[in-house]
């Protein structure tokens, strides 16, 4: 994921990524604070990105995988 997107979840570079904060990852389906800049809804296997963290804009989908599949804020790099 691209800082230039991703301005408020933190900086890396291709050589040095950083990894997204799991204070920024919400599992379910919405944003529940200011800061739950990664929603992703196991079951449906889709990863989104809030823009303003609390749920009040609308949700950008940006990630498709199985339904079911395991995802954590662990396998979330910025560059």
């Amino acid at each position: 994921m691209s800082d230039t997107i991703f301005k408020k979840v933190g900086s890396g570079s291709l050589s040095k990524p950083g990894r997204v904060s799991k204070s920024y990852f919400k599992l379910g389906t919405a944003a529940k604070d200011r800061n739950d800049y990664f929603v992703y809804d196991k079951k449906a296997g889709v990863l989104y990105y809030d823009p303003d963290g609390s749920g009040s804009a609308k949700k950008i989908p940006f990630l498709k995988v199985a339904g079911g599949t395991s995802l954590s804020s662990s396998d979330l790099f910025i560059i």
